[in-house]
């Protein structure tokens, strides 16, 4: 008996095993996706969006050179190829389990005869997800080697791929970045601040890559010109985005005020620092700016919150930071201008169709996934005295994704330019006499300026006249 139930246990496992093997290679629609770059699974291109399913069976993990921008996840990598076709992007579609933290990764690679190099990557962080590969990426006819990615293990899982023929991107880049043609001074001194200022003692920290140039236009924003500071190359961020991983390791290093505004838990890195000293003409100080990462949507609250301060320091000033500095770039609810801030808030924007908000578009003019509205930064300050500004930023929880701010040309503004002329109808003078007609007129020479902002003028008023016997009161101002 004990033999006869030994042959049944032995027939029952056969047949057992026979189902499975069975049920895996019974549906002809689904294969084993390769996990060997040499051997990868062929995919046709075609007019039409047509995907193929696979199911992941790990044997191996052969992983690829990635650049500096990828993050890396669960040890599992999957290989399709197929062939570039002539006058067409790609547009390489993928499927798979919507669960709680899975997120996806693709990247596309060459083969030169020697090994593997890599040309673009991107993160997938909602089923279905898209990877452009655009006509320039590759030459015609050229062997394109796919990989595919998880965050956690995909083992017996099911996935779709497609690879979809796509009319060629002609959009042009709408924002270019000069780095060459201007030194930090320049920048400063011609590009970014306006009216009554005059900038000392400009200092740029950082990699001489992370600063730049713009012109163009970003969306109906009004910036159409301006500096641009990044925790990357400032190259990077030309438009129009077809990427979702795009940055630089640069040789950038950390800075303590950002240590502040971002607390323990982040590490900054390829910090990018522009400062300056400048005496006020007026009470007020303000600049308009633009605050965009790669880090947007996918990776807003985690463990990577780029940050960007505006420290000033001065007569009058008392904060946390460096020389007794306060953060000026605050967003509308008071908070400073991070990743997760602007996220949370509400006030950005991103291309993609799951965005919290859509405010503007930005999708063919600058690269960065997502970016905040425009945004105004203001202080109270003491006319004529001497003070410090430093803008900072960098990377935090790693040296991946760009971030960058885009300072508006002539927007550092503190007290407006003017010419005041006066006319006697008798001869030029700029003196009134009692009994005769003299107009003093007044007009703003910077035609930037928004009419609405006030220009604060002192008066000076002397002579022989006694006021209230002679003359009315005059104002001070």
């Amino acid at each position: 008996m004990k033999k006869q139930a030994i042959i049944y246990s032995i027939i029952i496992c056969l047949l057992t095993a026979f189902n499975v093997v069975f049920a895996q290679s019974s549906d002809s629609n689904t294969d084993v996706l390769s996990t060997d770059p040499s051997n990868p699974e062929i995919m046709l291109t075609s007019d039409e969006l047509v995907f193929n399913e696979y199911t992941l069976f790990p044997s191996e993990n052969i992983e690829l050179p990635v650049e500096d921008a990828l993050r890396m996840y669960y040890p599992q990598n999957y290989y399709a190829q197929f062939i570039m076709p002539a006058n067409h992007d790609i547009h390489a579609f993928i499927k798979y389990p919507n669960q709680d933290g899975l997120t996806a990764g693709l990247a596309a690679y060459t083969f030169n005869g020697e090994g593997y190099s890599i040309v673009k990557q991107t993160h997938i962080s909602e089923s279905p997800g898209l990877f452009r590969i655009r006509q320039s990426d590759f030459e015609a006819g050229e062997e394109v080697i796919l990989r595919v990615w998880f965050s956690q293990d995909m083992t017996n899982e099911t996935i779709q791929l497609a690879v979809r023929k796509h009319e060629p991107t002609s959009q042009p880049k709408l924002i270019s970045v000069d780095q060459s043609t201007y030194t930090p001074q320049q920048l400063v001194q011609d590009v970014l601040i306006s009216g009554c200022l005059e900038a000392e003692n400009v200092v740029y920290t950082g990699d001489p890559i992370s600063i730049g140039y713009f012109t163009g236009a970003i969306g109906s924003s009004g910036f159409d010109e301006g500096i641009i500071l990044c925790s990357g190359d400032a190259t990077l961020a030309e438009g129009p985005d077809v990427g979702t991983s795009t940055g630089a390791m640069t040789s950038g290093g950390s800075d303590p005020d950002l240590e502040l505004i971002l607390g323990p838990l982040y590490d900054v890195n390829d910090a990018a620092i522009l400062e300056f000293d400048f005496i006020p003409a007026s009470d007020t100080l303000k600049f308009e700016y633009i605050f965009g990462s790669e880090e947007f949507h996918e990776f807003a609250n985690s463990s990577f919150n780029d940050a960007f301060g505006f420290f000033l320091s001065g007569p009058g000033i008392s904060g946390p930071y460096t020389d007794d500095a306060i953060n000026i770039a605050l967003l509308p609810n008071g908070q400073p201008v991070t990743i997760d801030n602007v996220y949370n808030s509400g006030i950005y924007y991103t291309g993609s169709t799951d965005a919290n908000t859509s405010l503007l578009s930005y999708d063919n003019d600058i690269e960065y996934d997502g970016a905040s509205i425009p945004l105004v930064a203001e202080a109270e300050v003491q006319m004529c005295e001497t003070y410090h500004i430093k803008l900072a930023i960098g990377d935090a929880g790693d040296s991946s994704y760009d971030s960058g701010v885009f300072f508006k040309a002539g927007s550092f503004t503190s007290g407006l330019m003017y010419e005041v002329s006066a006319f006697n109808p008798w001869y030029s003078t700029d003196e009134m006499y009692e009994g005769c007609t003299t107009l003093i007129v007044f007009n703003r020479i910077n035609d930037t300026t928004n009419i609405d902002d006030p220009i604060l003028i002192p008066l000076n008023v002397t002579g022989d006249a006694d006021m209230n016997v002679d003359y009315s009161s005059i104002p001070d101002t």
